[in-house]
């Protein structure tokens, strides 16, 4: 019996913290892109201020934040992996609204679009975690 207490007190604390697992990981999935982006440009002799180099950043870093934040959020929860990547995609539809409206009122472009991919690559990765899911 005393093996069953760790396990309920882990799938407790799993449950509790799977959304600021997800937020935290999108956020550190931010910082290494930055510093992936800042030293490949170096090394490609692309000045930082080029549009170039701020399209792809802006698509890359978006992209693998709303994808890193979906996978993670599933991955922690102990159960229901398929229920919760919809409970995650909401959250993430609800943090791209919430980053969209400022963004269009300021008229941040670059923001929006950024706004836009997280939203977008959330919904894939809800999209594919529920095709895996469904044929298992």
């Amino acid at each position: 019996m005393a093996i069953d207490k760790p396990n309920k007190v882990l799938n407790t604390l799993r449950w509790i913290g799977f959304l600021p697992a997800a937020v935290l990981a999108a956020w550190l999935t931010w910082i290494l892109m930055v510093m992936f982006w800042r030293f490949s440009i170096i090394s490609l002799g692309i000045e930082a201020i080029d549009y170039l180099e701020k399209f792809y950043f802006m698509v890359g870093g978006h992209m693998a934040m709303g994808a890193i934040f979906a996978y993670v959020g599933m991955l922690i929860a102990p159960t229901h992996r398929r229920n919760v990547s919809y409970i995650v995609g909401g959250v993430g539809v609800v943090i791209t609204v919430y980053t969209l409206i400022p963004d269009a009122y300021f008229q941040d472009w670059w923001a929006v679009t950024g706004s836009l991919l997280f939203g977008a690559s959330v919904i894939a990765v809800v999209w594919a975690i529920d095709v895996a899911e469904r044929s298992t």
